[in-house]
């Protein structure tokens, strides 16, 4: 049994826990947990981390909301790990609301929570306009020029969501960030294609026409 194997430590337990889930080896893994439990150690953020990611894999969400409780600070895995459970459990509303939270902490973004929530768009839920400034965001952060581009058509015209201004400044911050890592990676290219600039020249005047004078 792989529990006999595991020497107390954070470091082993982690080990442990992520190989449980990897083979979902639910009842090995809460032996483990027992173990960290009775350990001198507290354990720290790895080994919550991988408490969670294996209690959300394998379906446990009480667990994983004990987890997630009981974690001192959480950063962008146990988030991740977290809104997976939900979207693992079909609970695509609370994975959302959860998402939103996330941004309320200021948590930031990863690919990891952008490929989580984009598929689920298409799910019958109806985000509001607040979820998709999150989205937005995300997609600027993570370079994500055509995703976010494809985002923000479809606010409008699947979701029936008018652009506001914070909408507007995400979009121009999706082209701008593209710009800059085009500089920031040493190619040839200094700024966007003009495809990109003439694109965002639409936009500026889609600001003015709507009224969006200070980002214009």
């Amino acid at each position: 049994m792989l529990c006999r194997f595991v020497r107390s430590g954070n470091f082993a337990f982690s080990i442990a826990l992520k190989l449980c889930t990897k083979l979902y080896e639910l009842r090995v893994g809460r032996v483990i947990h027992d173990q960290i439990v009775k350990a001198n150690e507290d354990p720290d953020q790895v080994v919550y981390n991988a408490l969670l990611r294996l209690y959300a894999e394998c379906g446990c969400f009480k667990d994983v909301l004990w987890a997630f409780n009981e974690m001192p600070e959480r950063d962008i895995a146990t988030w991740n790990s977290f809104i997976g459970g939900y979207v693992k459990l079909d609970q695509l509303l609370e994975a959302f609301d959860t998402f939103r939270s996330m941004q309320g902490e200021g948590v930031g973004f990863s690919w990891v929570t952008l490929t989580t929530m984009l598929p689920h768009l298409d799910s019958g839920l109806c985000p509001d306009g607040i979820t998709f400034v999150a989205l937005l965001s995300g997609c600027s952060h993570a370079g994500l020029t055509n995703e976010g581009q494809a985002l923000f058509d479809r606010m409008k015209t699947e979701f029936g969501i008018s652009p506001s201004l914070e909408h507007y400044a995400c979009l121009v911050d999706i082209y701008l960030e593209r710009g800059e890592s085009r500089r920031g990676d040493g190619s040839s290219e200094e700024h966007a294609n003009e495809a990109d600039w003439q694109r965002m020249g639409s936009l500026l005047n889609s600001c003015r026409l709507h009224g969006k004078v200070p980002l214009a």
